[in-house]
């Protein structure tokens, strides 16, 4: 460790750590996030050494906070807060689940997604992303990639279309913090199927 009186200061440290963390946070495009979050605590004393943070906030406006509003008595006890927009009116598939990514990828602001081959009943397979694994989707229709139909027998064309697309997937979310033709990407013990897509991409991409 250095000496103090030459490290930088520990408020300014503390204070860009939890800046940057709250950047990420409110970064995330997500519909779903909660309305509030733990409050981060970073403690430096003048010796510059850290000090455990509080488990649970303590602050008054660092816990939770329940958002209340008053209804009338008179008015029903269940109100419908649905916009009158076009939510459920976009056509959407059904699909059973065939084959899927062994992990979730990341998809820039869609978060973590798994990349899944659903079949329809009268046999159509569809590409679609999805947040979770289970047996039955529901997607909108403008969401699912149609793909060819193999004979019954022989699945290792799809196998491959999957892993294809997952690996561009992979390769997308590698470079894209990556700008312009001077950026640079070394990477090492790659597999071939994302080494091939990190060609490719940095290529369309000029990078």
């Amino acid at each position: 460790m250095t000496h103090p009186a030459r490290s930088p200061s520990p408020d300014a440290v503390a204070f860009a750590l939890l800046t940057l963390q709250s950047r990420e946070i409110l970064a995330k495009e997500i519909d779903d996030r909660p309305i509030w979050s733990a409050e981060p605590e970073i403690i430096i004393n003048e010796d510059a050494r850290q000090l455990f943070s509080r488990i649970r906030p303590i602050s008054e406006e660092s816990g939770p906070n329940l958002v209340l509003r008053e209804i009338p008595g008179q008015d029903s006890f269940v109100e419908n807060l649905g916009d009158a927009g076009t939510a459920g009116s976009e056509p959407s598939i059904d699909l059973q689940t065939a084959l899927s990514s062994s992990s979730a990828i990341r998809c820039g602001a869609l978060g973590y997604m798994f990349v899944v081959l659903g079949a329809q009943a009268d046999g159509t397979r569809h590409l679609v992303l999805s947040s979770s694994l289970i047996p039955r989707l529901t997607v909108p229709a403008t969401s699912a990639v149609a793909v060819p139909r193999y004979s019954s027998d022989n699945h290792e064309d799809e196998h491959m279309t999957l892993a294809v697309l997952s690996a561009h997937l992979v390769a997308m979310e590698i470079l894209r913090p990556l700008r312009g033709p001077e950026a640079i990407l070394v990477a090492h013990k790659l597999l071939p199927l994302i080494l091939a897509a990190l060609r490719i991409q940095s290529e369309i991409q000029s990078i």
